[in-house]
Parts: C-alpha cells; structure tokens; sequence
C-alpha cells in the first residue's frame, strides 16, 4: 500500500512537471508585461497523450490493477456438513427459508445447497461423514463446519484434537470424491454473555472464546496444509444475533449464509 501511493505521487509530480513544460513550450505561454501575448498554437490532443504516456508509462496499467476480479462461478452440488448450526431447527428463531443452507442455494441458479447438520455433532463423526458422501457422491463441493461441540467442557489439547479429527475428515472427502473441491470452515464465536444454564452446564464459559479463536488459527493451517479452501466464520455472526449464546438466529443464519457465499466466490 505504500508504495503504491508512493508511485501514484511520483506520477502526480510528474504530470505537474509536464505541464509546467507543456505551459513553457507555448501552451499558453505568458508574454511579459508590455508585449503581445504569443501566438503559438497549444499543442494537439494527440500530442499531448503522447507525452503523457512516455512519463507515465504505467498510468493504464494501475487503472486495470484497480479493477475488481470477477468471482467465482459455482455449479453443482454443495454438501453442507456441520452441526445445529447448519441444520438450523429452531422453531420461533429461524424460518427455514432464513436457514444458511438455503439462503445459500438461493444464490444462483447454478448450485444446489444439501443440509447435512445434525445436532451435537463434532469432528469425530468420521462414520456419518462417510454416509454424507456416499449418499452425495456428485457433490462438487463439500464443506466442513464443525467443532463448536467439541469445546463443551474444553482441556488442553482439545483444538489440536480437533484439527486432527478434521484432518481425518479433509482425507475421507478426498479419497471418496477426488475430485470435488473441499472448504474448511472454522465456526462462529460464542456470545459469553447471552449463554444459557443449558450451555454453561456443558461447559461453555468464558473460555470458550479462546478456544474458539486458536480454533480458527488452526483450521485455517490445515487448510494450507492440505490445500483446500478456508472460510472463517468466526466474526460473522453480530453477537446480538447468538441469542442462547451458541446458535445464530434468523438474522444469523443470513449472516453466515452471506459469509460463506462470499468465501466460496472470492478468488
């Protein structure tokens, strides 16, 4: 970033020095006081351009650099493997046209969005994994969301174990389907402060949070690791909007639904 403006003030120095030189060599050149003014012609359009493009050689150049990238084009299948989060069944909270799931087959014309949440689900389920694939064998895209269950009553070691179980999950989707791309999904924050008796007897605390965070740092290492795609969601969801502290609401679930479109695009 800084050397970028610094260049683009070069450029402008430069556009001012040559037209200081444009004014000297008769355009619009001053005549002293006492004397007619000068009549020579102001240099042509093309002239000019041509000038201005032998010192600011890169002008264009930084003009296309700025142009935004086109996103990704997503077709087929898209297996949403997570937990409640992604299975969404919260009567009076969420309608189910406001679940992520189908908020994010909503996006286009060209993808079709499968709920594989279940309940209390972590990242050891590699057996229900293997029957989510089986079952969406054409799946061109399988996300990964989970571990939000796996910090209940949380100990040391309890994100390495995580990650290890997820990693597990990256080479079962990889073995039964080659050749669709996975995503990696690291989980939304917990609200501390809106946690209900429910959550906190499961060992939900403030320390959740932590564990949340290192969480998302280690998810997204795997993902280098193994070279798939990464979507931290940690952040995505307005605390407001984690009404018992865990779930995301309607609103929520448009959030997510938002964030996970926005990472599956971007290029």
């Amino acid at each position: 970033m800084i050397s970028e403006t610094r260049g683009t003030a070069a450029r402008i120095h430069l556009a001012a020095t040559l037209g200081a030189a444009l004014v000297f060599f008769g355009c619009g050149k001053r005549a002293p006081e006492g004397e007619a003014a000068s009549t020579t012609s102001p240099p042509t359009a093309s002239a000019t351009a041509a000038v201005v493009a032998a010192v600011i050689p890169d002008a264009g150049a930084d003009a296309e650099a700025r142009e935004p990238r086109k996103p990704r084009e997503l077709h087929g299948k898209i297996l949403c493997f997570g937990d409640s989060i992604t299975q969404a069944e919260w009567p009076g909270k969420i309608a189910p046209e406001e679940r992520w799931v189908t908020q994010l087959g909503k996006k286009s014309a060209e993808i079709k969005a499968v709920n594989a949440g279940k309940n209390g689900r972590k990242t050891d389920a590699i057996g229900e994994l293997e029957k989510a694939l089986d079952a969406n064998a054409d799946a061109a895209t399988v996300l990964l969301f989970l571990g939000v269950n796996d910090m209940k009553h949380e100990t040391v070691g309890v994100v390495e174990k995580a990650t290890t179980n997820l990693a597990k999950m990256v080479d079962l989707t990889r073995q039964k389907l080659p050749k669709a791309e996975i995503v990696i999904v690291a989980p939304i924050d917990v609200n501390v402060e809106k946690l209900t008796p429910f959550f906190k007897n499961e060992g939900l605390g403030p320390d959740t949070a932590h564990f949340m965070r290192a969480l998302a740092k280690a998810y997204e290492s795997l993902a280098k690791k193994k070279g798939t795609r990464f979507i931290n969601l940690y952040r995505a969801v307005s605390p407001e909007n984690l009404e018992d502290g865990v779930h995301a609401n309607g609103k929520g679930q448009i959030q997510i639904a938002d964030a996970v479109w926005k990472g599956l695009t971007q290029r």
